[in-house]
């Protein structure tokens, strides 16, 4: 049953690869027309992706934090360690573990919480690369993967 669920793993991220590379062919394309060019110079374009990163990220709870603390805390199982470490307290936070250490199954929404997440990440990076932005692809993809990859653990 493992096999299926990491073959469902890869179907869902080549599909989404692929809906990536189709989006962001289709915004470079539109940012490369002269009257894109005309009316949005590379400054305003930072500062509008970046108002457009801030407001986008901000009303979930699971795009607030850095990328690598969220994608650590996605990609931990639950544990009962002593101590309060920001992994446990971000697993908490995101409704992924209970405070003794148990997994949280179909808990708060937890699975649209994931779903939402990942899409906010995947619209931003779609927008974000290829612009005079200095945003990366790696780090967005990883917390794309870890979102969907802990969706289809519950």
């Amino acid at each position: 049953s493992d096999y299926v669920m990491f073959a469902l793993l890869g179907i869902a991220g080549g599909l989404v690869g692929a809906l990536f590379n189709a989006l962001n062919i289709r915004w470079c394309a539109l940012r490369m027309r002269p009257g894109y060019k005309k009316w949005v110079g590379p400054v305003q374009e930072v500062a509008l992706l970046a108002f457009v990163t801030l407001a986008s990220s901000w009303p979930l709870e699971l795009t607030r934090p850095l990328n690598a603390q969220t994608i650590h805390a996605l990609f931990d199982t639950c544990s009962e360690e002593p101590g309060d470490t920001v992994r446990s307290r971000l697993q908490e936070k995101f409704g992924l573990c209970t405070h003794s250490g148990d997994s949280n199954f179909w808990g708060n929404g937890i699975l649209t919480s994931l779903g939402a997440g990942a899409a906010i990440r995947f619209f931003q990076t779609v927008l974000t690369i290829g612009t005079a932005c200095p945003a990366g692809l790696f780090v967005p993809s990883l917390f794309i993967g870890a979102c969907l990859g802990r969706c289809l653990a519950l």
